[in-house]
């Protein structure tokens, strides 16, 4: 095992590499660093569980104040020796949770037997981490396995070894065939998944043409193995990619429909792919919102909701899973004021979870939100959440997210009467539009009427409203497919020009879709 040196000349810089692991700590995890250093930081222990407790009383990071309150010449190698301190105690806490875990255990100890010459014993511990590696698809591990196996048949000289190292050489050819599948298909599933993450739905050509591409592949058309659950995952998985991201919500719920069926037939991998399964029966869950097929929605939910979660990590997706499509669900079925109900255990669950929930999940969040505040005509509290979108824009995630509530920000400095703003920003965002190429399909609407509001006497509002109500009502008509987001336009527009609550239209749609 790696042992650490107190005298490390490694030293951290003044970064905030330590606060982040140690706020990524459950409380168990915390409590179990104090015990191991108890034991293994004899005569060092206060002085590293001060520092250790200073880096966590602090909400942010902040390098000149922590020097205060640990007045040492040694700050920078302190740090450093406590970083690594602290994932040594987390390798033992969590050493009997993991498969990879235990198979990397069995390794040393097998490396071990094979100095010692005691081949017998060696092979009994061979033969049940293979066991262990085969039952869960550990390809690369596998490979280690059969090459010190070949090896050790090699020492042992035995009168069957050609028939014996044959047979291991054709084990490794079967094995290596399905890493190599495997490794393509994982390619394959992360590619087409950061295609969506980028820009979920989008006529975008180059969007376009990736998915054309991906269709054309051999490995897209052939159905692997139904006895493996990796080839399985990743091919079902890059399937429901593809027909999300052409906008076949009816196909991509057949995928997601079919990987918890692959889920319950590996039963055993729910426990060890706890957030993995969570993150398919987000997926399912949205693929049955996007196909209107409420009733699976609202049975899967409850049943995710009563889930048992064995870490604070499986805790966070199931926080930022099952909280999301609750809001969503609410907002589209005539639910807004459940949905209000929701947002105080949302905001602390955000605080809670802050460095375990995705960059994509948490725009998602704060767009839905603002969108909810915003249909209930809240709109000082709908900008708030939508200007946190906006003053995010270093990330990459959910671009049509953010291009989406650039347009909804410009609608709401003109309902909050901030048309000074509007006036700005409306030159700004076309700019960006252009410069990016982002295109909805009806961002052009929303832009005239914009312009022409700014221009226009309130006595000459209602003419504006139906002219962008008729187009964008004929637009998503003689559409071919899902345009994201024209929906809260046409119930905007609708408000305006009968001046009704947007929430009358959110339950006529909610009745037409029951």
């Amino acid at each position: 095992m790696f042992e650490f040196d107190l005298q490390s000349s490694c030293a951290m810089k003044a970064t905030d590499d330590l606060h982040r692991l140690l706020h990524s700590l459950s409380q168990a995890e915390k409590r179990y660093v104090k015990i191991f250093a108890s034991k293994h930081l004899i005569g060092e222990q206060n002085k590293y569980m001060r520092l250790f407790d200073a880096v966590l009383a602090m909400a942010e990071h902040n390098e000149e104040k922590l020097k205060k309150q640990i007045p040492s010449r040694h700050i920078s190698s302190e740090k450093n020796y406590l970083y690594n301190f602290v994932l040594k105690s987390m390798r033992t806490f969590h050493s009997e949770k993991s498969v990879d875990k235990q198979l990397k255990e069995a390794m040393l100890d097998i490396r071990f037997l094979i100095e010692k010459r005691l081949y017998d014993l060696c092979d009994k511990e061979l033969q049940r981490a293979k066991k262990l590696a085969y039952e869960y698809e550990k390809f690369t591990m596998l490979l280690e396995i059969l090459f010190l196996e070949r090896n050790t048949v090699l020492e042992r000289t035995t009168k069957d070894i050609v028939i014996a190292t044959d047979e291991i050489n054709a084990e490794i050819g079967v094995v290596q065939e399905k890493f190599n599948e495997y490794t393509t298909r994982s390619q394959m599933r992360c590619q087409s998944f950061m295609r969506l993450r980028h820009k979920s739905y989008s006529k975008d050509e180059a969007h376009q043409d990736f998915f054309q591409r991906l269709a054309k592949h051999e490995l897209f058309n052939r159905v692997p193995d139904q006895n493996s659950f990796e080839l399985q995952y990743n091919y079902l998985i890059t399937q429901q990619n593809y027909f999300q991201g052409i906008g076949s919500f009816d196909e991509a719920y057949s995928c997601q429909k079919e990987l918890l069926a692959l889920w319950d037939r590996f039963e055993h991998r729910k426990l060890e792919d706890g957030i993995m399964y969570q993150i398919s029966l987000s997926n399912y869950l949205n693929a049955c919102f996007n196909r209107g097929n409420f009733d699976s929605f609202a049975e899967t939910l409850e049943a995710y909701k009563n889930l048992n979660c064995n870490s604070e990590e499986e805790e966070a997706e199931k926080f930022q899973n099952t909280y999301y499509m609750e809001l969503l669900y609410c907002m589209n079925c005539d639910k807004m004021d459940y949905a209000i109900s929701l947002l105080p255990e949302i905001e602390k669950g955000m605080k809670i979870y802050r460095t375990k929930i995705n960059k994509a999940r948490e725009l998602a969040f704060y767009y839905n939100i603002g969108l909810l505040l915003f249909l209930k005509e809240n709109f000082k509290a709908s900008l708030e959440w939508i200007n946190k979108i906006i003053q995010d824009g270093k990330t990459d995630a959910r671009i049509d997210l953010q291009h989406l509530a650039r347009l909804i920000q410009l609608v709401l400095f003109f309902e909050t009467g901030k048309h000074d703003l509007l006036e700005y920003s409306y030159r700004s965002v076309k700019r960006l539009f252009n410069q990016q190429n982002a295109s909805f399909g009806f961002e052009a609407f929303i832009f005239k009427c914009l312009r022409q509001l700014t221009d226009s006497r309130p006595s000459e509002y209602p003419e504006i409203f139906k002219e962008l109500l008729d187009s964008l009502t004929s637009l998503r008509e003689g559409s071919g497919s899902r345009l994201v987001g024209i929906e809260e336009f046409e119930i905007w527009a609708r408000h305006r020009l009968e001046n009704r609550p947007m929430r009358d239209f959110i339950h006529e749609n909610a009745k037409a879709s029951a």
